[in-house]
C-alpha cells in the first residue's frame, strides 16, 4: 500500500514534512521541546499544554493505525473471499467432457474388432476408418481409402491422435484441416461419421470413379463372412511341413508332402488340390497385391487338370478389409472353370494357420 498517497496519512498543516531525527520528535514539536526524562533533566514549561499535545499526537497516531489496520484487514478479507469463492464452471469444460464421453462410446463401438487392439469403426465400399490402440496405451485414428481394382493398394489419407480422451491432429496438434472422403447419404447417418463431420476432421466428397467401379465395389462389400461351426486344430509345434508359404508366395506338390502357411489374419489363403494325382498347392495373398497373376502361376503349375475334380478352398481374411482379395479370388477361379469347394472366410479377431496334406487333400488347422 502507498502511504504516501493515501489522504489518511497526510500530515497535518503544522507538523513539519522533514524526517524526524529521533522518537521524541514525532511527540514533540522543535519550538516547545525542552529538556526530558530521557536526559535526567525534567523541566516542563507548561505541563498541562504539553500533555494536552501528548494525549492528541496519541489520539491521532491511533486513529491512522485503526484505519490503516481496517485497510489491510480488508483487503486481505476481500482477497481471502475470492480465493475461497468457486469458480462457475466453464462451458468449455463441460463440453470437453461430453466430447470424451461421446468419443469413448464410439470406439467402445466399432463395426469390426480385430486383433492386437485394432479396431474398424467405419467401413464402406470406399472408405474404412480404423483406430489403434498400442501397448503404451496410446491411440490413433487412421481415414483409409479403400483401392476398389485388383492389386490397387489402400490408401491412408489422414491421421487423428486421441490425446486424454479428445479428438487431435496427428501428434495432439489442433485440427485445422477436414480430409475429403466419399461418402453416400446413408453414410452421413452412421455416429461415428456425424462426429467426425462436427470436429470438422472429416468433410463428404463425391465418389469420383466411374460407375463400373462403383458396381464392383459395392459387389465385393457385400460378401459376408463364411464361418465353420468348427475347426480341426492341432499344434503347430507338432507339425512338420515340408513347405512353409510365407507372405505373397505359392508352393506346389505332390505325393506325400505337407505345405503350411501361417498367420492368414487379413489376407487370404488357397488350397487346391487334384485328387487323381494327388497334387496340391497352397498360396499366401495380402490384400494389397495383385490375386489374378500368383492364381494363375499355381494354377498353371498344376498342369493340365479337370477343373470339375479339383478341391479348392479358400481361408482367411477380415470382415471389413479382404473382401475385395475373396472378390478376385472367386473370379478369376470361375473364369478358369474352377468351383470352390469350401470358404472359412472373413470374421474377426482371428488369425488363420493351414496346412495341407497332399496325400489326402485333407487341410488341417495349425494352433500357434
Amino acid at each position: 500500500m502507498n502511504f504516501r498517497n493515501n489522504p489518511i496519512m497526510k500530515f497535518s498543516p503544522e507538523e513539519p514534512r522533514e524526517k524526524p531525527r529521533a522518537t521524541e520528535e514525532k511527540f514533540f514539536p522543535q519550538k516547545e521541546r525542552v529538556k526530558t526524562a530521557f536526559d535526567s533533566t525534567v523541566a516542563l514549561k507548561d505541563e498541562k499544554t504539553l500533555l494536552e499535545k501528548m494525549r492528541g499526537r496519541a489520539r491521532e497516531v491511533a486513529k491512522v493505525l485503526i484505519l490503516t489496520s481496517a485497510l489491510i484487514i480488508g483487503e486481505g478479507i476481500i482477497s481471502t473471499t475470492h480465493a475461497q469463492e468457486k469458480p462457475p464452471t466453464p462451458i468449455t469444460q463441460v463440453d470437453k467432457s461430453k466430447e470424451t464421453n461421446e468419443l469413448g462410446q464410439l470406439l467402445n463401438t466399432p463395426e469390426y474388432r480385430h486383433l492386437r487392439g485394432l479396431n474398424y469403426l467405419f467401413t464402406s465400399p470406399f472408405v474404412r476408418i480404423e483406430q489403434e490402440t498400442l501397448e503404451d496405451g496410446s491411440s490413433g485414428i487412421r481415414i483409409v481409402k479403400r483401392g476398389i481394382k485388383d492389386g490397387e493398394y489402400d490408401q491412408i489419407v489422414g491421421h487423428l491422435s486421441i490425446r486424454n480422451g479428445e479428438l487431435t491432429a496427428n501428434f495432439g496438434a489442433p485440427i485445422t484441416e477436414a480430409v475429403p472422403i466419399p461418402l453416400e447419404e446413408a453414410d452421413k447417418k452412421k455416429p461415428i461419421i456425424q462426429y467426425l463431420l462436427s470436429k470438422h476432421a472429416i468433410e463428404a466428397a463425391p465418389i469420383a470413379i466411374d460407375d463400373s467401379e462403383i458396381a464392383t465395389a459395392r459387389q465385393f462389400f457385400a460378401i459376408q463372412p463364411m464361418l465353420p461351426q468348427q475347426r480341426e486344430t492341432i499344434p503347430l509345434k507338432d507339425t512338420k511341413p515340408d513347405h512353409n508359404v510365407g507372405m505373397i508366395r505359392y508352393a506346389v506338390d505332390s505325393g506325400e508332402k505337407k505345405i503350411a502357411t501361417v498367420g492368414l489374419a487379413n489376407c487370404v489363403g488357397v488350397t487346391i488340390y487334384n485328387p487323381e494325382t494327388h497334387t496340391g498347392g497352397v498360396a499366401h495373398f495380402d490384400p494389397n497385391q495383385e490375386a489374378r497373376g500368383m492364381l494363375n502361376n499355381m494354377l498353371d503349375e498344376l498342369g493340365q487338370v479337370d477343373s470339375t475334380k479339383v478341391e479348392v478352398r479358400l481361408i482367411g481374411g477380415w470382415s471389413g478389409y479382404s473382401e475385395r482379395t475373396v472378390h478376385y479370388l472367386r473370379q478369376e477361379l470361375k473364369s478358369r472353370g474352377f468351383k470352390v469347394t469350401s470358404e472359412d472366410i472373413l470374421g474377426e479377431n482371428i488369425s488363420r494357420s493351414i496346412m495341407l496334406d497332399t496325400a489326402t487333400g485333407h487341410v488341417t488347422y495349425l494352433e500357434r
